[in-house]
């Protein structure tokens, strides 16, 4: 009998890349119920969606019980950060505009990544796959792209509400309205132009002005409906689940009867075009720098494993701790998975997630253009799906030894027997790795995904007939009296980057003397308690995800902030890019702009709600309508035309999504809209979300 437990992989040292523990116990190895989009975050409840995390090693052929379990126990005192803190003013760190050619596309190390790919392309066009299957979610109608299919954010405008469940009172406990619907704002809203702005002033130039109307709720993605997960059924998409009367999400049909209808979620869905550059994702910045192959928490959970063939032997795995640096997307991609909002019915671990596609053809319900940029030589057209399955395809994509061994394991590891799994709940090797294999290859597709044709990048690389006069003016307000650029700089334009934390670090000091942690602001949109952000705690056992007040706690060591130094994290979300974002409405953690008009009227006025943990940088613009009208023309000439057309590498397989219920033939009925295949050549041009709302287009939806 052969027992062991190695370490794989480097563990990251940049500013501790915010994967550290608070002292608390672990996560129990599930990325939990994030609640929230894809790649915006939510609620992170306590369930797993994946394995427990108890440490234990796999018998070799001929061992009588399969080893002894040997718990390594919790990451408890305090942490290290090993990169000092920036004591500068936080006001950009001097981070220039520029093309987004010139900013290097980060990752793994070479040697990180040649431990775990065997073949990049095939890995780029397994997560390319993974993104866009329909089969994946519980209901297996509901993928990844689901949320993210409209220049990588979510233009849906029915059924999209959610009422505000990260809403907290003063004891930082769920508030007693965070499950109520404003009037006229509940399940299936279809919403409309008279919507928007949630909160509506009288004086559009004036946070101060009266209070025409004010809306707590959130325009989030909805996700699936409420179910218990009891197993999968081999070979079929849609799992064995109970449905779960929900008080929230549910509307009354013809007959009078209570009907459940998808939930939301409860931040809007940022793009994933372009989120490779982020230090960190989901707005609260939960996905860490460091994948740790299981789930979004890093070496937050320090229980999180692999299994991995020993190299004399088929027989014999060694569990083993995966460190990936520069990998926040592959940590982000494993949350929403088992997220009961999202994705998953209640329960659903990511071992039964790989059990299922396993045995499942890809892309079975979609069509995939045979020009599709990286799909098309494994399309099955004229039929649906792709002429390989996903075996084969990790198989092509993944080093052997993530995969090829023969023993058969339960979900915490143990060591049952060699050969095949004999029922859905003995797990093979590649099935209990299935999560890694996932957070990885979709990593590496949207890796891909990397907008920098946009008419400003063009611009910038010396071609000044690019912009207009109106668009020069507007990057001149941009950069000057509207200050966007202390958050929204560099070729990204955000601060929430790898190549922003560093020049800059983790932390730093704003004006004022208060730390917080770069890339993360609270602007007043509103008051600090409806969502936390980066101060909340996390299911990981974090006390906080914000290393500024980690350090100020004294629960993080390795900084320059001293213990019981003034921070300011509450309220403080990642600042998201604003490339493409003439199609990525709605705006804000909330999603309560549905114009770029409006969200340039908001900081014209200095944002909604200011309070002690407004972000000091904030100021009032103070723009003129002629300034407004510059800055709106500049931020469209940041959309790349490929984005616009889908076409490479922004083309895709064909999706249905939900959008709503509505009554046919007197009764209720979910209605979808279909997004036909789209081949690396491109197709129609994308919509605007604020094209969609009742009673539109929006004014100023141009």
């Amino acid at each position: 009998m052969r027992m062991s437990k190695k370490l794989t992989g480097l563990v990251l040292t940049l500013a501790c890349a915010m994967a550290f523990s608070s002292g608390g116990s672990g996560s129990g190895g599930g990325g939990g119920n994030s609640g929230g989009s894809n790649s915006g975050g939510g609620n992170s409840g306590s369930g797993n969606s994946g394995r427990n995390g108890n440490t234990s090693s796999t018998s070799s052929k001929g061992a009588n019980s399969g080893g002894a379990k040997n718990p390594t126990g919790n990451q408890g005192g305090t942490q290290s950060a090993n990169q000092t803190a920036n004591p500068a003013s936080g006001r950009g760190g001097n981070r220039k505009l520029s093309s987004l050619k010139t900013v290097p596309v980060p990752g793994p190390t070479a040697a990180e990544l040649s431990d775990l790919v065997r073949d990049k392309a095939a890995a780029i066009a397994l997560g390319k796959a993974f993104f866009w299957e329909m089969q994946f979610g519980s209901d297996g109608f509901t993928a990844c792209a689901t949320c993210h299919f409209n220049a990588g954010a979510d233009s849906r405008t029915m059924n999209q509400t959610d009422p505000g469940l990260r809403r907290v009172d003063s004891n930082g406990n769920p508030s007693a309205d965070s499950t109520i619907f404003h009037p006229g704002f509940g399940p299936n809203h279809q919403l409309s132009v008279s919507d928007f702005p949630l909160h509506q002033l009288a004086d559009i130039n004036r946070a101060n002005s009266a209070v025409l109307s004010d809306n707590n709720n959130i325009v989030g993605s909805q996700g699936v409906l409420r179910n218990n997960f009891n197993d999968v059924i081999l070979g079929l998409g849609p799992e064995d689940e109970t449905s779960i009367a929900d008080p929230v999400w549910s509307i009354t049909d013809t007959s009078g009867a209570q009907l459940n209808v998808r939930r939301s979620t409860p931040r809007n869905a940022p793009p994933v075009i372009n989120a490779i550059f982020n230090y960190r994702n989901f707005w609260d910045g939960r996905a860490q720098n460091t994948f740790n192959g299981v789930n979004p928490f890093g070496t937050g959970d320090p229980n999180a494993s692999l299994l991995q063939t020993d190299a004399s032997s088929l027989d014999i795995v060694h569990e083993v701790t995966l460190r990936l640096s520069n990998s926040a997307l592959a940590s982000q991609a494993v949350g929403p998975p088992g997220s009961d909002v999202e994705m998953s019915a209640t329960g659903r671990p990511f071992v039964k997630m790989g059990k299922k596609m396993l045995s499942l053809t890809p892309l079975v319900l979609q069509q995939v253009s045979p020009n599709d940029s990286v799909l098309g030589s494994l399309s099955a057209d004229p039929f649906t799906g792709l002429n390989t399955d996903y075996v084969s395809m990790i198989q092509a994509a993944f080093q052997p030894k993530w995969w090829s061994s023969d023993v058969i394991v339960d979900k915490d590891s143990h060591f049952l027997h060699l050969g095949r799994p004999l029922n859905t709940d003995e797990y093979s090797q590649m099935e209990y790795n299935f999560s890694m294999f996932w957070g990885v290859a979709i990593q590496m597709y949207e890796a891909t995904l990397v907008s920098d044709s946009s008419r400003f990048d063009q611009f910038m690389e010396g071609n000044r007939g690019a912009l207009s006069s109106l668009e020069q003016r507007g990057l001149d307000r941009f950069q000057g009296k509207g200050g966007c650029t202390n958050c929204h700089n560099g070729g990204e334009f955000t601060d929430a980057t790898v190549s922003s934390v560093a020049s800059r670090g983790v932390v730093e000091r704003l004006p004022g003397g208060r730390w917080h942690d770069v890339g993360f602001h609270n602007i007043g949109v509103r008051p600090t308690d409806d969502d936390m952000g980066i101060a909340a705690s996390d299911p990981s056992g974090l006390a906080s995800l914000s290393a500024a007040q980690l350090a100020s706690m004294g629960k993080l060591a390795g900084t320059s902030i001293p213990a019981g130094a003034p921070v300011a994290v509450r309220g403080a979300v990642k600042t998201p890019s604003l490339r493409n974002v003439e199609l990525t409405g709605p705006y804000f953690v909330n999603g309560g702009q549905a114009t770029l008009d409006q969200v340039v009227d908001f900081y014209s006025r200095g944002g909604d709600f200011p309070s002690v943990d407004v972000d000091p940088n904030l100021q009032r613009a103070g723009f003129s309508a002629d300034d407004k009208a510059a800055v709106v023309a500049f931020l469209k000439s940041l959309t790349d035309e490929r984005v616009r057309s889908q076409s490479a590498p922004f083309d895709h397989p064909s999706l249905i999504i939900p959008n709503g219920m509505v009554i046919t033939d007197g009764a209720l009925n979910e209605q979808t809209i279909t997004i036909p295949a789209v081949g690396a050549g491109g197709g129609a041009s994308l919509p605007k979300f604020c094209q969609g709302l009742d009673g539109g287009p929006s004014p100023g939806c141009n």
